[in-house]
């Protein structure tokens, strides 16, 4: 069974569902005139909340054009099937933009298994589970049906401006919000149509850890729990172990481990089909928690991520202190912002014990020498203050930064002693020439 197979079967399945095909495009010059480079068709319901087109739009840049437009499910589905096959149009306010013919997915470096489904945990999840489709344009075989070469569209690498229009300043950059493809991984593929599909059947509400089980609740759309069956695995430091699932009515029960688990899945399968309709993956020691996963007790959070000990998003220190002490911290801090972002538990030491520490006095130590040490400024740190064993631990969550790379600023001076630091394992390490070339052309878009 091909993509095509597989795109036509996921949308009998999720027909009860599924009412409309929004599809958002961008196109730019080719041989020949306008041509759409990449396109994203998502097939959905008008009450799902992830939904974020209201109306029509075509925005001209001249050599950059940004559509949006709504069809039927019928429509849509005619649409994709020309663009993988022949090649088709979609048509917009008077004007018609080719796309296609594109190929297969499946081209390396970039395989993806027909219809992949984001788990609650991962970047390109929404709010009800989909399926993801890629049909693309294979540089190797660029030629449609007839033997024609297609021609390849690439959109501007340097800043579009318009009278009248917002400028652009770096036009790789904004493709995929625009475009509300879920996987950022692809930002700088071109000649590509991505195909969302949303299941409606059933999917995961919330899961909830406490010291004895981990509680699932269920939300059913289009189907009852009479039809599907449950599945989890817990990953520890010796194997990966299926337990058993206890599940009545909209909630399942899974009795937690005798030892700390790194890794927590569960799925919600098919009973009839096997299909697999949604799941879940969460790693404890990761620093980005899906707003569906809870601890009963902030303690049970904490003990759970001491459990695993430090590792790339997770780092220890016993106390601020002076000299060495709070540079290291900073290091960290840069290092993370960097890297993949990550949490640093001040009042934990190397070894995993508590420490006596003023959580408040050194979240303001924080604060201030996050203003002169670190260039430019880190936005969005958290701080939070928890309860342990008569102790108390300050967390502080450093997100993934917006604007790499970070510095770490010796003595104020950001010229002649300034260092960048990356995550690598569980140390902090000065970024190596390549890395911080790297940093520099994603800021810039340039491809990596």
């Amino acid at each position: 069974m091909n993509s095509l197979d597989h795109l036509r079967s996921s949308l009998e399945n999720s027909s009860p569902g599924v009412d409309r095909c929004l599809v958002w495009f961008v196109a730019a010059t080719a041989q020949g005139g306008l041509r759409v480079s990449r396109a994203h068709a998502w097939f959905c319901r008008r009450t799902d909340p992830d939904v974020a087109l209201t109306s029509e739009s075509l925005v001209d840049y001249g050599d950059l054009l940004l559509g949006a437009l709504e069809l039927s499910s019928s429509e849509g589905l005619g649409l994709i099937e020309k663009v993988a096959t022949t090649g088709g149009e979609i048509r917009l306010r008077g004007q018609s933009f080719p796309i296609g013919p594109f190929a297969e997915e499946g081209w390396p470096p970039f395989q993806r298994v027909p219809g992949r489904v984001y788990p609650i945990g991962n970047a390109g999840r929404r709010t009800w589970p989909s399926r993801e489709f890629i049909f693309h344009l294979n540089p190797n075989h660029a030629v449609s049906p007839g033997g024609q070469p297609i021609p390849q569209v690439q959109y501007p690498q340097s800043p579009v401006v318009r009278a009248g229009l917002p400028p652009i300043v770096n036009p790789p950059a904004i493709v995929d919000p625009f475009l509300q493809l879920g996987y950022g991984d692809a930002w700088n593929w071109q000649n590509l149509l991505g195909v969302t599909v949303s299941n409606y059947r059933v999917r995961i509400a919330s899961i909830q850890f406490d010291e004895a089980k981990v509680d699932v609740t269920l939300e059913y759309g289009t189907i009852g729990p009479n039809e599907i069956t449950c599945q989890a695995s817990f990953t520890t430091s010796t194997q990966e172990r299926a337990v058993p699932v206890e599940l009545d009515g909209n909630r399942a029960v899974i009795r937690q481990p005798s030892e700390p688990a790194s890794r927590f899945s569960f799925f919600v399968v098919d009973l009839s089909t096997s299909e697999m309709l949604d799941w879940a993956d969460y790693y404890a020691e990761s620093a980005f928690r899906p707003a569906q996963i809870s601890f009963a007790t902030q303690q049970l959070e904490l003990a759970s991520l001491l459990d695993q000990g430090e590792g790339p998003t997770l780092e220890w220190k016993g106390d601020l202190g002076e000299g060495p002490a709070i540079g290291e911290f900073f290091e960290s801090v840069t290092a993370f912002a960097n890297t993949e972002g990550g949490t640093i538990f001040v009042g934990v030491d190397d070894h995993g014990n508590l420490r006596d520490i003023d959580p408040d006095k050194s979240k303001q130590r924080i604060i201030e020498f996050l203003e002169t040490r670190c260039e430019p400024p880190i936005d969005g740190i958290g701080y939070e203050i928890v309860p342990m064993l008569g102790k108390q631990v300050l967390v502080v969550t450093v997100p993934k930064g917006s604007d790499p790379p970070y510095l770490l600023k010796r003595d104020g001076n950001v010229v002649a002693r300034s260092e960048l630091y990356v995550r690598r394992g569980d140390k902090d390490r000065p970024a190596r020439r390549g890395e911080i070339d790297q940093m520099y052309r994603a800021k810039s878009g340039e491809p990596k």
